[in-house]
C-alpha cells in the first residue's frame, strides 16, 4: 500500500514489536517454530536492545496451567494502529484503492477488560460463518495467515469487516466505519 518513509519506519517498531506478541501465543508450532528461530535470533541482536527493554519492562509473570510464564500488557492504542495498517493494506490489495473512513480492531487474544467480548463473538459469527455474504482470501500459506472479509455498499456509504487469523489461533476482528 502506498506510505511515506516515516510511516513505514515507524510501523516497523510496530512490526517487530507484535511479532512477538502474536508467536508468543504459542497458538501452533508454526508460531512457537518461528519464534525460537527467527524472532528469538533478532531480539538478539544489538540493535534490538531497546524493543527487548520495552517488552520487558511491559510483562508481568503469571501462572496459566500451572506454568509460569509471562503476559506481555498490550497498549490498546498501539494494538489498533498495527491492526489497522494490516487491514488497511489488505483492503487495498483486494480493491486496489484506499480504505476510506475509520478502522477499529479487537481480538480476545489482545484483552481489554471493558469489552464484551460475547457481544462481539455472536454479531461476527452472523457475518463471517455465512458463505453468501463472507469471502476467504487465498493465501500462500494459511497455516501462518488467513482471512475472511466482508464488503457492502448502502446509499453511497461502504461498510468492510474483516476477520484474520494468525498462525491457526490468534483471531483479530476489523471493522470500517465510513466518515460521516
Amino acid at each position: 500500500m502506498p506510505s511515506c518513509t516515516a510511516h513505514n519506519q515507524d510501523f516497523g517498531k510496530f512490526d517487530e514489536k507484535f511479532r512477538v506478541y502474536l508467536q508468543a501465543r504459542e497458538s501452533s508450532s508454526d508460531a512457537l517454530n518461528e519464534f525460537k528461530t527467527t524472532t528469538l535470533r533478532g531480539l538478539n541482536r544489538p540493535r534490538s536492545q531497546g524493543l527487548v527493554k520495552s517488552l520487558a519492562s511491559n510483562s508481568v509473570p503469571v501462572t496459566v496451567g500451572g506454568q509460569r510464564t509471562l503476559a506481555f500488557k498490550v497498549n490498546p492504542h498501539e494494538q489498533n494502529l498495527y491492526f489497522e495498517k494490516i487491514i488497511r493494506g489488505l483492503y487495498f490489495h483486494l480493491y486496489q484503492r484506499p480504505l476510506s473512513g475509520s478502522v477499529a480492531s479487537i481480538s480476545e487474544d489482545f484483552i481489554d477488560p471493558n469489552f464484551d467480548y460475547a457481544g462481539l463473538r455472536e454479531f461476527t459469527k452472523q457475518i463471517f460463518s455465512d458463505p453468501n455474504l463472507t469471502k476467504e482470501a487465498e493465501v500462500a500459506n494459511p497455516d501462518i495467515f488467513r482471512y475472511k472479509y466482508f464488503r457492502t455498499e448502502i446509499e453511497g456509504r461502504e461498510a468492510f469487516a474483516i476477520k484474520i487469523l494468525f498462525y491457526k489461533g490468534v483471531e483479530v476482528v476489523g471493522f470500517s466505519r465510513p466518515n460521516v
